[in-house]
């Protein structure tokens, strides 16, 4: 039986980045960039109106206010989709709307409020101006051959945007693992929906798990518990980065997998890992592969997907900032722990006025699934820790929003001799804003 963190470092230290595919910008949402991004034009690309108003050009043009205005011809209109075409000729003005192209021959964006339309065709300007007034310069966001968006960035919707801006269709993005999975046992084969539901929703669970974490999904198939039957359906298929083979949760499913492993030439790297739940755990290299052994109940399959298969696939997809979301917070129920295991707990962890809270899920009555839906973070106990009271401090891993905490106080408390007052309305239709989520 390893250390968590030496059983981490080994399932990454064996494997590395996919390589890179070509996509459409509209295909990259959620992709973590291959290579940088270096802008080929200046980005703007071209000078920009920064406000709406009249492009004209302000060379030689000093008045200031109160002087003798200048007048300008009105020439035509530049708006979105409808831009103005060839250069303007000096003493001609454009009306422009923010964010569009300035036109050839001009400098200079003049407001509303500067000028006046002395008829349809002929304007005013009252107030001092100067070339590159109220106007974003080209270039100034990034110049020509500077880095646009560095590799290892995960792209999000601001960022296709620019690329888009920046004239560029498609780029290159790190390929995705996929990752295969063998079920072996009756449960996964069994036509009695009574008898395959516990194997349904593991599968299920271990399969949502890869896709939320970047990764595809391959079912090789389901089989017995037999050497043979698995060395078969192995054999059936190929392309996939990563093998996991989920077993039932009992001890004998677990040494069957170890026997298997052995059987099939796996380089088994490590067969158990010091980690409550999950510690019963397989790893080696099959043809090349990373494969995992996993056997369990939902919980463990949780914890050895967050733990082992989690960081791979961040590693595989070339995601390079792989730190997991952590907070200090408060325990609010005690725990105690073999101090020589790391512990991981299901949690609901809160932020009040003084932090974070985390509070243990240990209702055993509660469902598998229930307690996994409501949980929000994993409470991280470290090796050599017998007991933590409530009220120390734990390492927490955040796995979704943050609660409020329900008893926080305002900040005008009721003074103790204050009478509550009832706002209900007496009569007429009354509407029940508990069954509301906000």
């Amino acid at each position: 039986m390893i250390p968590l963190e030496k059983a981490i470092k080994q399932v990454i230290g064996e494997s590395g980045p996919l390589g890179f595919e070509n996509l459409p910008i509209n295909q990259c949402y959620g992709r973590i960039l291959a290579k940088t991004v270096k802008s080929e034009t200046g980005i703007p690309r071209f000078n920009t109106a920064a406000i709406d108003g009249y492009a004209i050009s302000a060379e030689g043009f000093t008045p200031t206010r109160g002087s003798k205005p200048k007048q300008f011809e009105v020439e035509g209109e530049c708006k979105p989709g409808k831009p103005y075409m060839g250069e303007l000729p000096e003493g001609k003005a454009v009306k422009i709307s923010a964010g569009m192209r300035l036109p050839d021959g001009t400098d200079t964006v003049v407001k509303f409020e500067d000028v006046a339309r002395t008829d349809s065709d002929n304007l005013n300007v009252y107030a001092g101006i100067r070339p590159g007034q109220n106007i974003i310069q080209a270039g100034r966001e990034v110049a020509p051959g500077e880095d646009l968006m560095p590799a290892g960035r995960v792209l999000n919707s601001a960022d296709l945007a620019r690329l888009a801006e920046a004239g560029f269709l498609e780029v290159d993005v790190h390929k995705k693992p996929v990752v295969g999975i063998v079920s072996v046992g009756d449960e996964y084969l069994s036509e009695d929906i009574d008898d395959s539901t516990p194997g349904i929703s593991r599968k299920q669970f271990l399969s949502s798990l890869i896709l939320e974490n970047g990764a595809e999904v391959a079912h090789i198939g389901a089989c017995s518990d037999s050497v043979d039957q698995l060395r078969e359906t192995l054999e059936s298929t190929e392309g996939y980065d990563d093998l996991v083979i989920l077993a039932g949760q009992s001890i004998e499913d677990y040494n069957f997998l170890k026997s298997a492993f052995r059987e099939l030439n796996v380089d088994l790297g490590f067969w158990r890992v010091a980690i409550k739940p999950g510690k019963s755990v397989l790893y080696g290299k099959y043809k090349e592969h990373p494969a995992f052994g996993v056997t369990g109940n939902l919980w463990s399959v949780a914890v050895i997907f967050n733990q082992l298969l989690k960081p791979l696939l961040a590693h595989q997809t070339g995601l390079r900032d792989t730190k997991r979301l952590e907070v200090i917070a408060r325990l609010t129920k005690e725990l105690y722990t073999n101090p020589s295991m790391t512990h991981i707990f299901k949690a609901v962890v809160r932020i009040d006025s003084n932090g974070f809270t985390a509070t243990p899920i240990l209702n055993s009555q509660m469902g598998e699934l229930r307690s996994l839906s409501i949980a929000n973070g994993f409470i991280i106990i470290p090796p050599d820790v017998n007991q933590v009271r409530a009220g120390d401090k734990v390492r927490v891993e955040v796995l979704g929003p943050l609660k409020i905490d329900k008893n926080e106080k305002k900040d005008t408390p009721r003074k103790n001799n204050q009478p509550k007052h009832n706002h209900r309305k007496k009569s007429g239709n009354r509407r029940n804003y508990n069954s509301y989520r906000y």
